[in-house]
């Protein structure tokens, strides 16, 4: 059994960004030492052996467990809970091809879509899943139908816009806030309509509002009809509610192995995923107990424990005493001091999105490429002229 829980270590511990599998065996080894848990050392190649005979169930098993625990120690009496969706790319070898993904023009990668699902209102991921193609909504209601979500508002980007997936939402009675698209027809001068809309055979009911920010109209869609419960407020503020999955992504691409993964097989890439959702519920624990140690009043989201300080400790001592069942209550409180750390964040702030890499996101792309041709043409022109 202890030989099981130093190969789980082995993979949470490789799951961390830029280490190697030989840098991973070092450290558990010296872990190991300091502890005296095992004074033998063990290589690289046992430990993958022994990893390499563990199912994917079982590293899914180990993330739904801790993730129950967690639900019964922060069992909300919210009436509604904030569940936000979106959709990450990863970068992967061009072995999983064998598993229906299709190699990018380079024909030297991958690119993978991991369909993320996250309780805003408990602050604790759900799941991540990695399908062969790129199609969000396609991903949703394939993940959607694995599992069974009561009394839940999902919060969608513009990406997932379009009236067949409203349509799909509504046979599921799946309640909603999903942002619209500039261009869509939807979209009128009315601050709050409720529009019936033809999808095929059939006509269901949208409710569209605005809201402004910055002298720039927003516009959303959604099945929430009751106007006094759900007021235009209230519905921007659950919108809002879903730039936390984009910083948790954020906050994976900075320090696991999600951007960019160099395993070879699909399996191995979604053991990985599961260590890092395993990482980052940790993270909501720690979170969760800390917040309500200091502030017993309510803290309005306006301090927030830094969490990548707090990765880099759990890496460095928590992980490997949890793991193994040394982790004391005394333990616990020295590693907090060190490594709960608490930053100032302004609540409801709004910035820009920006993008690292420039016309990555489609909506920027498709504007580039139009204006690139017909660049093109007056060059041509010019040069004709000439």
């Amino acid at each position: 059994m202890q030989l099981i829980l130093f190969c789980l270590l082995f993979y949470i511990f490789h799951a961390q960004k830029n280490i190697s599998m030989d840098s991973v065996a070092a450290n558990i080894n010296a872990l190991n030492i300091e502890h005296k848990q095992n004074t033998n050392t063990i290589s690289r190649q046992s430990f993958l052996s022994r990893y390499n005979s563990l199912p994917l169930d079982f590293f899914k098993s180990v993330y739904e467990d801790i993730g129950n625990q967690f639900d019964l120690m922060n069992n909300k009496s919210n009436k509604h809970q904030i569940i936000a969706v979106d959709g990450s790319s990863s970068s992967c070898s061009t072995s999983l091809t064998a598993n229906g993904y299709k190699t990018n023009k380079n024909n030297k990668s991958i690119t993978a879509l991991n369909l993320g699902i996250y309780n805003v209102t408990s602050n604790t991921p759900i799941s991540i899943d990695m399908v062969s193609h790129n199609n969000e909504r396609k991903a949703f209601v394939y993940v959607k139908n694995k599992n069974n979500y009561e009394n839940h508002i999902f919060v969608f980007d513009r990406g997932f816009d379009g009236f067949k997936f409203y349509k799909s939402l509504e046979s599921q009675e799946i309640k909603y806030v999903c942002r619209i698209k500039e261009n869509s027809s939807m979209i009128s001068d009315k601050n709050d309509n409720i529009l019936d809309v033809k999808v095929r055979n059939s006509t269901i009911k949208i409710r569209v509002i605005r809201y402004i920010i910055n002298n720039k109209s927003y516009y959303l869609a959604t099945n929430l009809f009751d106007d006094k419960e759900f007021t235009i407020d209230v519905l921007t503020q659950i919108y809002h509610y879903r730039w936390t999955i984009e910083e948790k992504f954020k906050l994976m691409k900075n320090n696991f192995k999600f951007a960019k993964s160099e395993l070879k097989n699909e399996e191995a890439i979604k053991k990985s995923i599961y260590c890092q959702l395993f990482v980052m519920k940790m993270i909501s624990v720690l979170d969760a107990m800390a917040i309500k140690k200091k502030f017993k009043k309510n803290n309005n989201g306006k301090r927030v424990v830094n969490a990548n300080t707090l990765i880099t400790g759990m890496y460095s001592r928590l992980l490997y005493l949890f793991i193994l069942g040394k982790l004391s209550r005394k333990k616990l409180t020295k590693f907090n001091k060190c490594y709960i750390i608490f930053i100032t964040t302004n609540a409801g702030k709004h910035n820009p999105r920006t993008c690292v890499t420039p016309f990555m996101k489609w909506y920027i792309k498709q504007h580039f490429k139009k204006y690139t041709k017909s660049e093109q043409k007056i060059d041509k022109n010019v040069n004709t002229i000439k």
